[in-house]
Order: C-alpha cells, then structure tokens, then sequence
C-alpha cells in the first residue's frame, strides 16, 4: 500500500494457462495501481519485475524479461512514475538498480544494484526528483533512521549499520538470535528477529473415515517465536509468538496474527 494508505499496487501476471493446462512459465505482465474501493487508478503494460512506493502517488519500478539467472530477470530500464498523473521519468542506467525501498524518516527511495564488492546504493528525493550517489551499504533503514540493515551476497546475514557514519555496529549476539526480517513502525529502532527453528505443525486431525488428513504443509504458513531488538541499547526489548503475514498495510502498521487474532502492531513499548 501506499504510505498514505489511498493505493494499493500489485505486480500483474500472466500464469501461462489454457484451458487449465501450463503452456508456458508465468510472467510479469505490468504493474497495476489501484484505490481501496478497487477502482483503477493506474496500468503500466512494462514488464515490471519490482517496484517500491517512493511517497503517496510515487512509484520507482525497475522491468526487464524473466530469464534463470540468480537474479530472475534481466533488467533493461527503471523509473518513476507519479500514479495520480501518470508522468514518468527515467532513472539513469545502466546499470539498473534491482532492490528498492522507501525510507519514511527522509522521503527518499534507496535503489540499489550489485556490483563486483558488494552493493552500489543511490538516493531519489521525490521532492526535489534529484538521484545522488551514497555511500550506504544497504536500504532498509528502522523508522527513524538512525540504522539500518547492510546488503549481503546470498546465504549471509545482514549486519546492523549505524547510519550517520555507514559503520557496521559490532554485535556477534544479532546473528545468534535468528534470521532479521524488518523494522517494526516504532518511532524508534526496533527490528524484528524470527528465532530458527518455527514451532511444528499441530497433529493432522482424523477425517471421516478414521484416516488422518493431508494438509499440503507448504501452503498454510506456520506460528513462529520472534523477537524485538532495539538497536540502540543492543538488547532484545520483546518476545511475540504468531505470524506476520504478507499483507498490503499503509505506513506505520505491520498486521501481525496470534491466537487466531488480527493484531495492529503499530508503536511498541518497552518491556
């Protein structure tokens, strides 16, 4: 959703399917824009592979074929695009950036792409439409963005950076508790850890004939044990059991699942 929380956006796509049968490997189709009512507002017929709200009608997308590189696709152009208007512009390439995401506490969209040693990371200012050159190491930045998570290579960690200087803030304990997923809507710098190792599946109930029921485990996502760390005091401040789920939500609320309740994480307090 938009940070507003006016537009929803969603990426298209065409399943590949005739007459029930798979004919050819989904793809994207292009990026759809619409109101909460469900009323169109935008259609942009690019193949668009990614995309990240850069403020409340602002878009930055990046589209290119599907291929089977490690990437997924090729990426062939970016831009911005105002979805209220429809007035576009180009974001210089290549290279292309491949990894988007809106910082709230500085209106700008972080574009990344990878690079020989690591990750080359730029600012958009929607307000002044201006892409300058940073020397961040990654773009997921905690809600008043005095840190933020680095960008890896696959299969390693993210680390915590402190952003006023870009320095890897040295905690061995972040790694050993769990798998960082992302910045709570605190006002502060509180991330989320998912702890290894999610509960297992309750026992399969019986059906009819006495026999248990298959349940495709892949499908229904499973409870797990997660943590809040505060960055700045470099302590875990909460526990929460249940699932985030990947819900559209308008900035400053996370909808967060528990004992078979809808929960609005929207500001935390220390515990």
């Amino acid at each position: 959703m938009s940070p507003d929380g006016h537009f929803v956006a969603f990426i298209e796509v065409d399943l590949g399917i005739e007459g029930g049968v798979t004919i050819k490997p989904p793809q994207p189709v292009g990026l759809v824009v619409i109101d909460t009512t469900g009323v169109l507002i935008r259609r942009i017929t690019d193949s668009t592979q990614r995309y990240a709200w850069c403020g409340s009608s602002c878009v930055g997308y990046v589209v290119g074929p599907s291929d089977e590189t490690d990437l997924g696709f090729r990426p062939t152009a970016a831009k911005i695009i105002d979805v209220s208007t429809g007035v576009s512009e180009l974001l210089a390439g290549p290279p292309w950036p491949t990894i988007f995401s809106y910082a709230i506490f500085d209106s700008s969209l972080y574009i990344a792409h990878p690079t020989v040693n690591g990750f080359s990371v730029r600012r958009y200012k929607s307000s002044t439409h201006q892409v300058t050159q940073t020397t961040r190491l990654g773009v997921s930045f905690s809600e008043d963005g005095r840190f933020y998570l680095s960008l890896e290579p696959s299969g390693r960690p993210p680390r915590l950076v402190e952003s006023e200087r870009d320095q890897i803030v040295p905690n061995p304990k972040l790694d050993l508790l769990g798998v960082a997923e992302m910045w709570l809507p605190s006002g502060d710098a509180h991330l989320l850890i998912r702890r290894a190792g999610p509960h297992s599946p309750a026992a399969p109930r019986p059906n009819t004939n006495g026999r248990p029921a298959v349940e495709p485990l892949a499908r229904r996502p499973l409870d797990a044990d997660y943590l809040v760390y505060d960055a700045e005091s470099l302590r875990t401040i909460r526990s929460l059991h249940g699932l985030f789920p990947k819900w559209g939500s308008p900035h400053g609320v996370v909808p967060f699942l528990s004992e078979g309740r809808i929960n609005a994480i929207a500001r935390l307090q220390r515990k």
